[in-house]
């Protein structure tokens, strides 16, 4: 119950967010999603210590999951659009880049946590939860720079039917 702020978020705006990337572009939302994401966990970064209240970290709880809400479902929509869907070779670069990109997700924060903290007492954790979620805001951070490379939206050119297409050569 105590991280239903993270957990209700993306519910929330997810939905809303693909609704929005149509009209806009995956780009700003992906990018804005994860500034969002790295703001939220320095915030908790910055804030973490064993005296911390449960009301101090609700508000960067909600902004981490409203930047999940707003990158998660368009990362994946970006990381296969570069994989021609004619060609099973591509699908198959895809399913092996997925699990790199999760490793690396996971373990650097927790490596960082091992090498600062340990589970032996409150203060021992702090130690370790911080710097762990300063390498977590970095991460997000570099996705966020990683983004600006994305394409903008493409620029959509409405065409009519020939039927209804007006021949004004001839009109003086």
């Amino acid at each position: 119950m105590r991280l239903l702020p993270w957990g209700a978020a993306p519910l929330l705006i997810a939905p809303r967010a693909g609704r929005l990337a149509d009209q806009i572009g995956d780009r700003p939302l992906i990018l804005s999603g994860l500034a969002l994401q790295s703001a939220a966990l320095a915030w908790i970064a910055i804030i973490a210590a064993p005296q911390v209240s449960y009301a101090a970290i609700v508000a960067p709880l909600f902004i981490s999951g409203a930047g999940l809400g707003l990158a998660i479902p368009r990362s994946p929509r970006r990381s296969s659009a570069r994989c021609h869907p004619a060609t099973s070779a591509g699908v198959g670069r895809l399913q092996h880049d997925a699990p790199a990109r999760r490793r690396v997700r996971g373990r650097h924060p927790a490596a960082v946590f091992t090498a600062a903290g340990s589970y032996s007492s409150a203060g021992a954790f702090s130690r370790g939860f911080a710097p762990a979620m300063a390498a977590a805001a970095g991460l997000a951070l570099a996705g966020g720079l990683a983004a600006l490379a994305l394409p903008g939206r493409p620029n959509r050119i409405q065409t009519a039917p020939a039927d209804d297409l007006i021949d004004v050569t001839g009109i003086p």
